[in-house]
Order: C-alpha cells, then sequence, then structure tokens
C-alpha cells in the first residue's frame, strides 16, 4: 500500500473537501468512529469500562472529542482533559467540542497544578487512555504541560490507543521530538504515515490499524506518492504450473567465498533454492571447495582458480562470464574479501553483464573504495548493504544513515541507477525512477552473522520470477523478514541464527500464498 507523508495526506484531505464535497466535520466523525470500534473491541468484556481522552487544540484533538461523545453515548465512564483553552477550538474541532458541552460530557483543562494531579490520579485507574494532543501536526519539540502529561501516559497502566499518530513523533521521519507517547495501538486514516512504519517511530505505534473513513480512491490516485508500505496483501507470488520444470523457475549463480569465508555464499545459495530458483551453482576458489560441496548437497558448486591463498583470482573470470551466460541471475560478494583482484572481478562483470547482478558484502565494500566500478550501469543492478556498508559508500556517518534512511537510500538510487536495498529494522527499498518502499516484516533476531547472505539469496531467487528488479528486491526482502518472523515463532529470538531462517523460507511462502 502507499505510504504519505503529513503534507501528503491534508493534501489528500482537502481534495476530498474541495472536489467531493465531503464535509470535514464528516471526516472528523468517520475517524472517531474508527477510534471508537478500536476502543470498544478492546474493552467489551471489562466490568467498569472507564476511558481518558486527551485532547489538543487542532483537528486531531477534535478527533478526540468526537470519540469522546460516542464513548460517552456508549455508557463509558468518561473523562475529557484539554491541553488547550477551550476558546481556542476552532472549525469543525469547535462543533464537536460545542456537542460536548450540550451533552453533559464531563471534561477539564489542564491549566492548573490542582488539574493536574487530578488528571495523574486518573489514569492510573483507567481502562483506556486516547492520545488526541498532536496527531501528525506537531511542530517543533514537545516541552512543558505537553511533555508533562505524555510522560503521564506513558507512566500509566491503560491501554494507549493514539488518533493517528503517536503524540511527539514526526509523521514525515519518525524522529521523537523530546518525548513522546508510546502507544499500544494507533488508529490512522486512509494511509500509513511514514513515521509510523520507520524507527524510531515504530517503536511508538505499537499496532498499527489503518481506518477507511471514505475518501475517495481517486482522491488518493491523484495525490504524487512515491513511497510504498510493504505489507503481506502486496504480494502476489506466481502459481507454479504442473507442468512446469526447473528450468522454468531460474539459475542462480553465487560467486563468493574465500578461505575462512566459505559459508557465505553457501548460504545465500541455500537461500535461493529455498525461495523457489530452479537451480543454484556456487562459484569458489579452489581452497573451499570441499567444505562448500560438503554443505550444500542441492547447489551446484563450480570451483575456480584461487589466488594461492583462497581467494577467486582474476585468472577465474572467463570461466565466471561463461557460467554467467547460463544464469539468469548473479550474485556477487559474500565471503569474498577485498583484495586487488576483486576490482578487476566487479569491473568486467559490471561491464559485461545483462542480468540482474546483486551486489553484496565485500562487492560492496570493493565498490565503497572505487565508485566508478558503478559508472556503466545498465539498471541491472541490486544492491543490499547494511548501514555500515551504507556508510562506506557514502561516507556519511551511520548515525545519518540510520536517521534518514529514505532520503540517503533514494538519492544513491537515482544517482548511480540502482537499485538499493538497505537492510536493517524497516528495510528500505529504494529505485531509480524515485520509488521507495518500507518493509513490514523482520525482528531483532534477525541481527546475526549470515542473515544478510540469506536476504541476498531470497532476492536473487525473486530477481529469477520478477523481470522487475523493485518487486523482486522488495518482495524479498519482505519474504525474508517473514521466514525471520516464523523461525521467532519457533524458536525464540535470542540465539537464532542464519540457517534457522533459511528453514523457514518455505513455511514463508506457504504462508503468503495461502493469504
Amino acid at each position: 500500500m502507499k505510504a504519505v507523508m503529513a503534507q501528503q495526506m491534508r493534501s489528500i484531505d482537502r481534495t476530498a473537501i474541495e472536489r467531493y464535497g465531503i464535509p470535514g466535520i464528516v471526516l472528523m466523525e468517520n475517524a472517531a468512529l474508527a477510534v471508537v470500534n478500536r476502543v470498544m473491541r478492546r474493552i467489551q468484556h471489562h466490568n467498569d469500562r472507564r476511558a481518558a481522552i486527551v485532547c489538543g487544540g487542532g483537528n486531531n484533538g477534535g478527533d478526540g472529542l468526537a470519540v469522546a461523545r460516542h464513548l460517552h453515548q456508549h455508557g463509558l465512564n468518561v473523562k475529557l482533559y484539554l491541553l488547550t483553552n477551550s476558546s481556542k477550538f476552532k472549525g469543525d474541532a469547535a462543533v464537536n467540542f460545542n456537542i460536548i458541552k450540550n451533552s453533559g460530557v464531563p471534561y477539564m483543562q489542564l491549566d492548573d497544578e490542582y488539574a493536574l494531579h487530578e488528571f495523574y490520579a486518573d489514569i492510573k485507574n483507567t481502562d483506556v487512555i486516547i492520545d488526541a494532543i498532536f496527531g501528525t501536526g506537531i511542530k517543533g519539540e514537545v516541552t512543558d504541560l505537553s511533555a508533562d502529561v505524555i510522560n503521564a501516559i506513558n507512566e500509566s497502566s491503560g491501554y494507549v490507543i493514539s488518533v493517528d499518530m503517536p503524540s511527539g513523533i514526526n509523521s514525515d521521519t519518525g524522529e521523537v521530538c523530546g518525548c513522546a507517547v508510546i502507544a499500544d495501538e494507533t488508529v490512522t486514516f486512509v494511509l500509513p504515515k511514514i513515521g509510523q512504519i520507520v524507527y524510531p517511530g515504530k517503536k511508538h505505534v505499537g499496532r498499527l490499524s489503518i481506518a477507511d473513513i471514505c475518501i475517495p480512491r481517486a482522491a488518493i490516485d491523484d495525490e504524487d506518492i512515491s513511497a510504498g508500505y510493504i505489507t503481506v496483501d502486496d504480494i502476489a507470488l506466481p502459481v507454479r504450473e504442473a507442468d512446469s520444470h526447473k528450468g522454468d523457475y531460474g539459475h542462480v549463480l553465487v560467486v563468493g567465498g574465500s578461505v575462512g569465508f566459505s559459508g557465505a555464499p553457501i548460504m545465500a545459495a541455500k537461500a535461493a533454492m529455498r525461495s523457489g530458483a530452479g537451480m543454484v551453482t556456487a562459484v569458489v576458489p579452489y581452497g573451499i571447495y570441499n567444505a562448500a560441496a560438503a554443505s550444500a548437497q542441492e547447489v551446484m558448486i563450480k570451483p575456480v582458480t584461487d589466488d594461492g591463498v583462497g581467494r577467486i583470482s582474476a585468472k577465474a573470470l572467463a570461466d565466471i562470464l561463461t557460467l554467467a551466460q547460463k544464469a539468469d541471475v548473479m550474485v556477487i560478494g559474500p565471503g569474498m574479501q577485498v583484495y586487488d583482484e576483486i576490482f578487476c572481478i566487479l569491473r568486467n562483470i559490471i561491464d559485461s553483464i545483462d542480468i540482474p547482478i546483486i551486489v553484496d558484502a565485500d562487492g560492496l565494500n570493493a565498490i565503497a573504495q572505487q565508485k566508478d566500478l558503478l559508472k556503466n550501469s545498465k539498471g541491472n543492478i541490486i544492491l543490499t548493504p547494511h548501514p555500515g556498508e551504507m556508510s562506506r559508500l557514502t561516507g556519511l556517518p551511520i548515525g545519518q544513515i540510520q536517521c534518514q534512511r529514505i532520503d540517503i537510500a533514494r538519492d544513491f538510487a537515482r544517482q548511480h541507477n540502482v537499485v538499493m536495498v538497505l537492510k536493517g529494522a524497516a528495510t528500505v527499498t529504494a529505485c531509480p525512477s524515485g520509488w521507495t518502499y518500507i518493509n513490514s516484516t523482520g525482528n531483532a533476531g534477525m541481527a546475526t552473522a549470515g542473515s544478510g547472505d540469506v536476504l541476498t539469496g531470497v532476492i536473487a531467487a525473486m530477481a529469477c520470477q520478477y523481470r522487475c528488479f523493485d518487486k523482486a528486491s522488495y518482495i524479498g526482502a519482505f519474504i525474508h523478514g517473514l521466514a525471520g518472523d516464523k523461525a521467532v515463532e519457533n524458536k525464540g529470538m535470542h540465539g537464532l541464527v542464519a540457517g534457522d531462517i533459511i528453514e523457514m523460507i518455505p513455511a514463508a511462502i506457504k504462508y503468503i500464498y495461502n493469504h
């Protein structure tokens, strides 16, 4: 599904109101009803159903006012807390506040120490707390009263539902603006916001519910959106026909390995097999042939000339290019090490080969040292760096990369005409077209050696089936993360190894087919 920034969502709202004639208060009412639905599901079996609704002064606060009205109508013990003077409500929010007053819903302005002490006491004994303070409209740092209230919400034991966005999170970047609500659930409207699906914002969102508030699909389609949030609903894997054969599912060529690093290319090769590739050949130096052959029975192992110390020699280049003529996708880099001859090997492969080339690990480190290796990219190259490798590729500190993952990945993809898969929590796939895709699967247990090699193999198998390299990359990232999630379900998060992820790839693919 598409994912948006705050300004894009405001533009969509404005189109719905101005072009399609849907009153803003109708959208506010629909948003409130979506939140109410989640609240009622949460506390339907509670005996003493108590709800605290905390509202700021903008339209997000207006949503909260409408939520309070409906919950009061449903018979809940509702208390409404205002972080702004009620005279400052404007437009649709003011309409809802007038209804609140006329309906007898109890409310309190948090404008003095007495009110604050009462608020602190109340929320300690509240079943559900509705955060409607800022939404997507936050500007600057959260300070003073707002910070005190947010900290109190976070210290409470009640179930916290944020309206549209956890207050204090920048909806475009996921940045924490001083302090932010840590929600158990966030009900957002129409489309996910970028700040909800990238870190650190994602940690504050809890369960993300995306509610339809009846904005016309055409109003969304008219907006220039170039980001997607990949969920299982976005994945449509091709059907394996009954009369098909291994040649229909592609041949992956994995080039890599060296003495001391024989496992990396084999893990990539095994992952490609488990992901549905029809055939996989691993090209390794003679020095590790026996180890590689013994650990991967289903993979064809092709030993090539090494440099005398267990690394692939440039003299093997002719053999590699010949093997590539029979392959549909090439992987290069896992376990190769960075040495003089790797630059010659990479340059000749990139310049000579038209099939998709997935560059990982030491292939990336080589490119980081000689960026002109990419100057002849034909748009068939997929790079899969982790943040450290991305730092070497760009010269930027890891901290900056982690704060600006989407922008930095997109800029690199455009500049070098490559597909960039920036690994990590919420893996980002950036394309030369400017489109970016944020992954929804995966977990911290996957932060283990070899996990990246597995991802490379999965993407390679997908590239055999999809001519669109963008799609192969983001689907590969999704399957990889889902396999990791399945592995955690079986074995737990601690001590997970790359082989556990490989073993769960078929289960992940089965889940997608059955969804």
